[in-house]
C-alpha cells in the first residue's frame, strides 16, 4: 500500500510535533474568525465511492 501511495503524484506525508502555544494561537484565530475553514462538499459514508471519485478530479477547494 505504501508503494502505491508513493507512486501517486499527489500523495504527501507530513509529520509534526504539536506545540501547545501554536495550537492555542490557532484556537484564538479560529474563535476570532480569522482562520477560515472551507468545506467544499459533504458526503455520507455510504457515498464513499462518489467522494473518492470527486477527490480524484482534483478540483476540490478545502475539505470535502
Amino acid at each position: 500500500m505504501i508503494k502505491e501511495l508513493l507512486l501517486y503524484r499527489r500523495a504527501k506525508f507530513v509529520a509534526v510535533k504539536p506545540e501547545k502555544e501554536v495550537l492555542l494561537n490557532l484556537v484564538t484565530l479560529m474563535r476570532q474568525g480569522k482562520l477560515p475553514v472551507y468545506i467544499d462538499k459533504v458526503f455520507s459514508l455510504s457515498l464513499i465511492t462518489e467522494a473518492h471519485a470527486y477527490m480524484e478530479k482534483g478540483r476540490t477547494r478545502g475539505k470535502f
